[in-house]
């Protein structure tokens, strides 16, 4: 679920994600790059442990703002 915060804020809610592949991790990263080169601000919420460690192993959580919760 991605939630559209504002015009330049995109939240992606992971609560229901129990895994991922590396082709998902893909097209996370794409939708960043997306996002970031026009100055939009991506973040993902509520990603649990599994999935974090999988983020962290890739590295991608330098790429992007990861959270263990829904802050806003």
């Amino acid at each position: 679920i991605i939630h559209n915060m504002k015009n330049d804020y995109y939240i992606m809610d992971f609560l229901y994600v129990n895994k991922i592949d590396s082709i998902g991790c893909g097209v996370i990263s794409s939708i960043h790059r997306r996002l970031d080169s026009s100055g939009v601000c991506f973040e993902i919420v509520n990603v649990n442990e599994e999935v974090s460690r999988l983020f962290n192993t890739m590295r991608l959580n330098r790429m992007f703002n990861i959270q263990n919760y829904f802050k806003c």
